[in-house]
């Protein structure tokens, strides 16, 4: 074989590897772009979801503690009772809460609560249960129409 065929076939055979090498730079290239897009866009629903999830728990928060501040007027524990007031509008206040929907007016309407020693604290009770069913119906909202438990004394099968 002389020796023009042989750096021809060298040639050729360089050039098909630089090839190959060149193509598959490009296809990594595309693939680590699509997967970079793929990334920006679940990041986003993951924030979304995350925003979601706080909103939610703040929502509870407040939920949890407008029952104590109920359960606390039944013992007649007006001191404790206002802690989980003052509790209520903590989580009221966080920054993922203030944003939803008639928050602001629950907040009005809890802060105006007045939860002094009272002989018969059945109507402030009565206030704070409107305000938890208030919140429950908002919550209700945000996450679809769950239906309630009965309030009954049933137990379930």
């Amino acid at each position: 074989m002389p020796w023009s065929k042989r750096w021809l076939l060298l040639a050729i055979g360089v050039g098909s590897v630089a090839l190959a090498y060149g193509v598959g730079r490009f296809q990594g290239a595309l693939t680590l772009t699509d997967m970079e897009e793929q990334h920006v866009v679940a990041r986003a629903a993951w924030q979304t979801s995350l925003a979601a999830c706080e909103t939610d728990r703040g929502l509870l928060a407040a939920r949890r503690s407008l029952s104590l501040v109920a359960l606390a007027l039944d013992r007649r524990n007006f001191g404790v009772a206002e802690s989980h007031r003052r509790d209520a509008l903590l989580a009221f206040e966080q920054p993922s809460v203030r944003g939803a929907t008639a928050v602001a007016e629950l907040a009005t309407t809890l802060r105006g609560l007045d939860l002094a020693v009272d002989p018969d604290p059945g109507a402030k009770r009565q206030q704070v249960i409107g305000v938890s069913e208030a919140l429950d119906r908002i919550v209700t909202a945000r996450v679809g129409a769950v239906p309630a438990p009965a309030a009954t004394g049933a137990k379930a099968p």
